[in-house]
């Protein structure tokens, strides 16, 4: 039974994401570990017979009336006094070191703002009012304790629970930042489900200084991971009418600061994967919209410049013989394969352009020849961006 408790646990940071293979993570771990060894199995029994007797009466505390999650009007002190009374133990077990209970804290905090419950705006204000002044408690915390903050702020879905998103961001512990970097996917999630439904208690200002944030993430983060996810907020965000030009800007930008930063570079391998990712994503969410010859032009330009940014960093990897040729080099040219590919089929569908360039096959090839074809073909396909759909000149020269 411990060791099943122990794994669970694990199995909920994975879930997550956080980079594990970092050094700010070990310490969590290895306080996992220790747990792990200090459990008896006459522990766990007593424990789960604990909870077992004890689930009847948690339950009745820590719930609050669905007629309150669900208030069409503003909630009055009364029904904050009720949150605060409610939220009181789960969030003492989300900043505690038992794993079993923190996961039961967080689940208690997040089941009244889940999809399936269906809280008001009026709701969401208020509960973001009780919560975000604690949430900030555990961000003084340790390194568990905030990236469980950041878990249940992201959730929130107010302007009010964004502040603490930027507090992650900045943090020296990347499994904070991309912690934070996961909450901003969350919220923009959350916006874009109350857009569509008319109620968000989210602000469009609120969302677009989030996107900006995870513009200059990209310019400027050190772990692969962290700018990854950067990504998928920013792309995220392209499904939202009036997000979408300021997300594309963001990560056409950002995309372009990160690409000069690895400049005669071999691009890391979570880069590239994240730059398919990118590319394809976006490709699909404007195909959604209705791309093509409708798109506006700070959308296609944007768009096209994103393509742009992928193919001009593999340029450089391959001139500055970064990458190596034959069998030694089949890894990385599988990755750069698949960035180019989808930079490719999206800068193409941006400019309506129906010729191909090949660039993903030319590169996987592996051979002086070939990679003297691709850099020719990639340049071919720069210059196709910038004449058809406005992308910079100075870009990638």
């Amino acid at each position: 039974m411990l060791a099943g408790r122990c794994t669970d646990w694990a199995a909920m940071i994975k879930e997550i994401r956080l980079p594990t293979s970092r050094r700010s993570t070990q310490p969590a771990m290895q306080r996992i570990a220790t747990n792990r060894g200090l459990w008896s199995l006459a522990r766990v029994a007593a424990l789960a017979a604990g909870l077992a007797m004890g689930g009847q009466s948690l339950a009745q505390v820590n719930s609050l009336p669905a007629g309150l999650i669900k208030q069409a009007g503003a909630v009055d002190a009364g029904g904050e006094g009720q949150i605060q009374q409610f939220a009181k133990t789960p969030l003492e077990q989300l900043g505690g070191e038992d794993p079993d209970a923190i996961r039961r804290g967080r689940s208690t905090l997040l089941d009244n703002v889940s999809p399936q419950t269906g809280p008001s705006v009026s709701f969401r204000l208020a509960y973001a009012k009780v919560l975000v002044p604690e949430l900030e408690k555990l961000m003084a915390k340790g390194e568990m304790a905030q990236v469980n903050a950041l878990m249940v702020a992201g959730e929130l879905g107010a302007d009010s629970s964004l502040r603490l998103l930027e507090q992650g961001r900045k943090s020296t512990l990347a499994s904070v930042r991309f912690s934070a970097a996961q909450a901003a996917e969350r919220a923009i999630v959350i916006y874009r489900q109350g857009q569509a439904v008319n109620a968000t208690a989210l602000s469009e200002r609120a969302v677009k200084d989030l996107l900006a944030a995870q513009g200059t993430v990209l310019k400027t983060e050190s772990d692969h991971l962290v700018a990854d996810k950067a990504m998928s907020v920013l792309t995220a965000a392209v499904s939202v009418n009036s997000l979408r030009e300021d997300a594309i800007k963001q990560l056409d930008e950002g995309l372009a600061e990160l690409v000069k930063k690895h400049a005669g570079k071999a691009l890391p391998e979570p880069v590239l994967e994240g730059m398919a990712r990118t590319a394809a994503e976006l490709r699909q969410a404007l195909l959604a919209v209705g791309g093509g010859n409708a798109m506006p032009q700070a959308v296609s330009t944007g768009s096209a410049g994103v393509a742009v940014s992928i193919a001009c960093a593999n340029i450089s990897s391959i001139k500055a013989k970064a990458v190596a040729v034959g069998a030694a080099g089949d890894g990385i040219r599988t990755h750069i394969g698949a960035a180019a590919g989808a930079a490719e089929s999206l800068g193409n569908f941006v400019t309506q352009n129906a010729s191909g360039f090949g660039l993903s096959d030319k590169v996987r090839k592996g051979t002086n020849a070939d990679d003297a074809a691709f850099v020719a073909s990639a340049q071919d396909f720069i210059k196709l961006m910038k004449d058809k759909a406005r992308v910079p000149a100075a870009r990638c020269q």
